[in-house]
């Protein structure tokens, strides 16, 4: 799995003007005021709070790293970021078919989700309501129920923002579009296929654009319909 960088973190480190090695002094120094014993805060810690790889430090650490960077955990983007990555084992759980863990770590994402400051760090700000329910879509695209996959990404859709992050406005409507076509809602599908064309040139994102690539070429597999020859045609002229 992916780990994403904390920039919050970063900054804030910077700012303080810390060392990996100096902030877990620090941190080790703050531990003994709090709880009267030295920390054992390590500098591979330190990383590996960096790197995602602890997504919401325990207390021993996440107390003493609040008090010496004076800013609480959510403000550094533990809480977002713990949702992301919980997230992202809910969608390894999906590909191995392991629907209850799946749904488990979706449910984690929702609470860590709900936690989290509402004014998120600028490069976490993506990660949102719309976010994880167009995750929760792909969830159940590869368990292969593709009604709630539908559902999922009708919810995704309403909750964006208007002309925000328009990646992830994109894959939502390619998305949708599959999933539309897998539920049996070819109008619907075609509808968000063209959505997703509107916003094809000024997007790059390989793996989507495969998946639209796909979604076209699915059509010629089916029912042919002026709508979807038009489809078709469209997209021939916007992928040139």
């Amino acid at each position: 799995m992916p780990l994403h960088l904390n920039q919050a973190l970063q900054q804030a480190i910077e700012k303080g003007g810390y060392t990996q090695d100096d902030l877990a002094e620090a941190i080790n120094e703050e531990h003994e005021k709090l709880y009267g014993s030295p920390g054992r805060c390590s500098d591979r810690q330190v990383r590996r709070l960096l790197t995602g790889e602890i997504a919401w430090p325990r207390d021993a650490t996440r107390l003493p790293l609040e008090a010496v960077l004076g800013r609480r955990a959510d403000e550094l983007g533990f809480r977002r970021l713990s949702a992301l990555l919980h997230t992202r084992v809910a969608l390894g759980h999906s590909i191995t078919g392991q629907r209850g863990r799946c749904g488990q770590s979706l449910h984690r994402a929702e609470q860590e989700l709900d936690r989290a400051s509402p004014q998120p760090p600028p490069w976490l700000a993506f990660c949102g309501p719309a976010e994880l329910t167009g995750q929760a879509a792909l969830c159940h695209y590869n368990l292969g129920d593709f009604t709630d996959a539908l559902q999922a990404d009708r919810q995704a859709q309403t909750l964006m923002g208007v002309g925000e992050f328009r990646r992830n406005a994109f894959a939502t409507h390619v998305s949708l579009a599959r999933n539309a076509q897998a539920a049996g809602e070819p109008e619907e599908a075609l509808a968000a296929g063209h959505r997703a064309l509107d916003l094809l040139p000024n997007v790059r994102s390989p793996r989507w654009t495969t998946h639209l690539r796909r979604f076209g070429r699915s059509l010629g597999h089916g029912r042919f319909t002026p709508a979807t020859a038009e489809f078709m045609e469209r997209y021939r002229m916007v992928a040139a």
